[in-house]
């Protein structure tokens, strides 16, 4: 081989280097484009996305996999780009816009998705009131005010949980409100670490910054039943339409009509 060769096929590989050169940054280029515009970008290219209407889908997938799916209906109009993947990750494309709440068994499997609203959802009525929440595990907390037969107010974090009928408190919580335990009833709850026995009552006032409500269903658990969490149950949720914001880490609670 001469000279005059060895400098044609060095021309060659630049050019073919050059090319593939283009060609990457050019793939680069459509998958940032993609992530801009918010759709989903996979490395399976035998993966197929679709547009979905919301509502639709989870009536859909509710039925599929015997889910309870609570809320539907605020989702209406909504639309959102999904695959064919595992329930919770469809579940997560379809509310992304959404703030709501799951409820999994022991192995971690979905039990129930309740929807609270769309995220930012701003309000115009009167009487809401908007409470900095604090997150733990996908979960908010946020403080409330325990007034019981003495007339003092006590604030402790409660966990907001949907899943609960009523409040859940410790036990201790019965001699600190000063309540009286002769007027209560006993039954069987089930926990996280299974069923055990409560104590069931009424607290005097429950608040929320400026909402209170009096008389509120709680029971009263020993400490170590409560896996370290006291719940804020519907007995005083119920009495709002509740919207959570994960982003900003707030709760909106606009009193029923």
């Amino acid at each position: 081989m001469n000279n005059n060769q060895i400098v044609l096929v060095g021309d060659i590989g630049a050019r073919v280097i050059f090319q593939l050169i283009v060609l990457v940054m050019l793939c680069l280029a459509f998958q940032v484009s993609a992530i801009a515009e918010g759709d989903p970008v996979s490395d399976d290219t035998s993966q197929q996305w679709e547009r979905v209407n919301v509502e639709e889908t989870l009536h859909t997938l509710a039925e599929q996999h015997d889910l309870l799916i609570l809320g539907i209906d605020k989702t209406m109009d909504a639309e959102a780009v999904i695959s064919n993947e595992s329930l919770p990750i469809m579940i997560k494309r379809l509310l992304n816009d959404f703030n709501y709440m799951e409820e999994r068994d022991d192995k971690g499997d979905l039990l129930k998705v309740n929807i609270i609203g769309q995220k930012g959802a701003p309000s115009e009525q009167n009487g809401t009131t908007l409470v900095d929440t604090e997150q733990e595990n996908g979960h908010h907390k946020i403080k409330v005010g325990l007034t019981g037969t003495n007339g003092v107010r006590h604030d402790v974090m409660l966990l907001v949980d949907t899943g609960a009928d009523v409040v859940v408190l410790e036990e201790a919580m019965i001699d600190v409100l000063q309540l009286d335990r002769k007027k209560m009833t006993k039954q069987v709850v089930k926990t996280a670490n299974g069923e055990t026995e409560a104590l069931k009552g009424k607290i005097p006032v429950v608040e929320i910054k400026n909402q209170k409500e009096k008389m509120i269903d709680a029971a009263f658990l020993s400490k170590d039943k409560l896996g370290g969490q006291q719940l804020l149950g519907m007995s005083m949720l119920g009495k709002f339409k509740i919207t959570l914001d994960d982003l900003n880490g707030e709760m909106l609670l606009i009193p029923n009509l």
